[in-house]
């Protein structure tokens, strides 16, 4: 079902070759694994080896399958030859969350709420009457990131920021922004 006939061990390559998003370079996800910064073990798969019929979509610097899709039926198999967690929780590449997104966007999975930065992480909770209490998160430790909010307005967030907003329910507040929790 996987569309792989063999695969393992681990490897450091230097990038990723695609046809719709190019050239994405893990030379600084390499940097912290050699520093042991944050992350001590390389991020891609040795070897991978699709089995017949299975498509690949992207290739490392060496050409072996970096992702592959394999058909069955009426539903496919995206692999990874790299480990997409270890990666995203240590360094943002844009590229590749870029990537990542479309790709869940088009298997039909949506975000709760979608900043529109990849620096910028968001989580969201909802009370019964529809507010919302949004945490947004610049893991950008050198620059400012604006984010997009639900009611379209947006936020400017200096580096390495944490900020909580609330927003009240469309049928309260028509939308607007309140800093700080209700009481």
């Amino acid at each position: 079902m996987l569309g792989i006939v063999k695969g393992g061990g681990s490897a450091m390559r230097e990038e990723v070759r695609s046809h719709r998003y190019g050239r994405i370079s893990l030379r600084e996800f390499n940097g912290l694994v050699r520093e042991g910064k944050w992350v001590d073990r390389a991020p891609c798969c040795a070897v991978l080896v699709p089995a017949e019929g299975a498509r690949v979509l992207a290739t490392f610097d060496d050409g072996s399958p970096a992702v592959i899709e394999n058909r069955f039926g009426d539903g496919r198999v995206i692999t990874f030859a790299f480990d997409i967690g270890l990666i995203a929780n240590n360094i943002t590449i844009p590229k590749l969350y870029r990537w990542w997104s479309e790709l869940l966007s088009s298997l039909g999975c949506r975000k709760v709420l979608d900043t529109q930065n990849c620096f910028v992480e968001a989580g969201v909770w909802e009370d019964d009457s529809g507010n919302q209490l949004v945490i947004l998160i610049n893991h950008d430790a050198e620059r400012e990131q604006m984010a997009k909010l639900p009611d379209g307005t947006s936020v400017t967030l200096k580096p390495n920021e944490a900020r909580a907003l609330v927003l009240s329910s469309p049928r309260q507040r028509h939308g607007r922004v309140r800093n700080g929790i209700p009481g």
